[in-house]
């Protein structure tokens, strides 16, 4: 069996996914606790091009959070 990384995975599953990812996706999916840190790994380190969109949610408490969904550039 070949053992893949979090960073293999996660660019794997950004060339499938047209919807893209955010945090919490990648953590259930995949148990990366830092997203941020493997798209930052596949944009300076595989040359990919990926975009940022950013969304207003609420969060457990009634603050208002901001989360990155993250895409492939077409």
């Amino acid at each position: 069996m070949i053992k893949t990384t979090q960073i293999d995975d996660i660019e794997k599953y950004l060339k499938t996914h047209k919807r893209g990812i955010t945090s919490i996706e990648a953590f259930e999916r995949f148990g990366a606790t830092r997203l941020s840190g493997v798209i930052w790994q596949l944009k300076k380190r595989r040359k990919m091009k990926i975009k940022a969109e950013y969304k207003q949610v609420s969060n457990r408490y009634g603050s208002n959070a901001r989360v990155a969904r993250y895409y492939l550039c077409d």
